[in-house]
């Protein structure tokens, strides 16, 4: 093995050379390092993206699940009406009614909140930032809407204590739940809706 001395430099134009050799393998490898990290990046938003997509789709699936059970609550409300309406005229609820709740299904969006909080969010095409701020609106929307009508089928749920605890005074309250109810009845056109989400 031969070992060999540093020679030392003759002049400003040597000396320039082997500076301008340096610089030109550390600007090199900065380059290369930010190709690596832009491809890693872009790797990861397009993951991000799909990850999204999938969740967005599995709300879309609940939605409609939920909407098929629409008729269900509807007939539901409707009957609670009648009874209240028989109330109204001496005939109080029946012993051993079963209101039950509305059914609603939870609403996902843990992957669109990692994509906020990473930062990757802003990563993405404009048109897919818009579709998405928009689609994760509207859901925010329903799930305080489901919210909301829990809490007013819990009112209604005082029907099945029967008629051994049920005071008249109550019916007013009981009306004013199932206005609240049939308030919060979702229309299609307020659910969000996947066409334009790819």
């Amino acid at each position: 093995m031969e070992i060999h001395n540093p020679k030392p430099w003759h002049g400003w134009r040597e000396f320039g050379k082997e500076l301008g050799t340096i610089m030109l393998g550390i600007l090199i490898a900065l380059a290369l390092e930010q190709s690596v990290e832009a491809a890693r990046e872009h790797s990861l938003a397009v993951e991000a993206h799909a990850a999204i997509v999938a969740e967005m789709q599995e709300d879309l699936n609940r939605v409609a699940y939920r909407l098929a059970q629409q008729h269900c609550d509807d007939a539901r409300l409707h009957a609670i009406s009648t009874l209240l309406a028989a109330w109204e005229d001496g005939k109080p609820p029946p012993a051993g009614l079963f209101i039950g709740d509305p059914g609603d299904v939870a609403l996902v969006a843990q992957r669109w909140q990692a994509n906020l909080n990473s930062g990757r969010f802003s990563r993405q095409p404009e048109r897919a930032q818009e579709e998405q701020a928009a689609f994760y609106t509207r859901l925010a929307i329903l799930d305080d809407m489901e919210r909301h009508e829990h809490y007013v089928w819990s009112d209604l749920r005082a029907l099945e204590l029967g008629p051994a605890i049920l005071r008249t005074d109550l019916r007013p309250t009981l009306v004013s739940a199932l206005q609240r109810a049939y308030g919060l009845q979702r229309h299609p056109s307020a659910w969000p809706t996947g066409d334009r989400h790819r």
